[in-house]
């Protein structure tokens, strides 16, 4: 039987020490608890298919972040954030080619950020057709110049989830619009999960995956 020396002992723990931390090292990560915060957000764009946004060559932003919820009990709003959202839509609607003007220049469409915020414990179902009458926040049909409006998306727009706190952006068409009745929202983007209590210590979460909604949808900047 081989003796071992004190040394040669040591030199085996030290050698399986570093075995142990390579093998820990390729492991793949945890699908939940290894993410950072930013990775585990949604970003999620649609669009209306039956429409080309080469016709869309303007546009109004509203300079305010709606918040969406059924009581005003869990609504916050931080302004510089606030500041910083609205301003990286703008420069990414401007990148893209549009052209902004003031409501009563007759823009091709108006664009609306808002923040959902339910205190409900289970996801709820979000969809522009839920706004306006009965939900508390959506931003007003009057305030881009057409009041009494309510808002709609085709049925092939679709229905998301989100997480209490999540970001949506709201491309409206006033273009086409109808004598009176509703409103046709054709695009939307919506980052789930981004804009919880974390979106003031950490703006830029929800400042990337507004560039990721755009990098997402090429089809607003070639009409395709």
């Amino acid at each position: 039987m081989q003796v071992l020396k004190s040394s040669d002992h040591w030199k085996i723990l030290f050698l399986s020490g570093i075995v142990i931390l390579m093998v820990n090292a390729c492991k793949d990560p945890d699908p939940v608890n290894d993410l950072e915060p930013f990775q585990k957000d949604l970003y999620i764009s649609n669009r209306d298919a039956s429409v080309n946004f080469a016709d869309f060559k303007t546009y109004f932003l509203i300079d305010s972040l709606k918040m969406i919820g059924k009581d005003t009990m869990s609504i916050r709003k931080h302004y510089l954030t606030e500041s910083l959202i609205i301003h990286t839509i703008d420069s990414n609607l401007q990148n893209y080619g549009f052209v902004k003007v003031n409501k009563d220049q007759n823009p091709d469409v108006a664009v609306v950020a808002s923040v959902l915020r339910f205190k409900e414990s289970v996801p709820l179902s979000y969809s522009p057709t839920l706004f306006g009458p009965g939900v508390f926040g959506y931003t007003s049909s009057s305030e881009f110049g057409f009041p009494g409006y309510q808002f709609s998306a085709p049925d092939n727009f679709g229905f998301y989830s989100f997480d209490v706190g999540s970001l949506t952006i709201d491309m409206i068409d006033l273009k086409n619009a109808p004598s009176a009745g509703k409103l046709n929202i054709i695009w939307n983007g919506l980052i789930a999960g981004a804009a919880n209590d974390s979106l003031v210590a950490n703006p830029q979460r929800v400042l990337t995956g507004i560039n990721v909604l755009f990098e997402q949808s090429p089809y607003l900047k070639d009409g395709k």
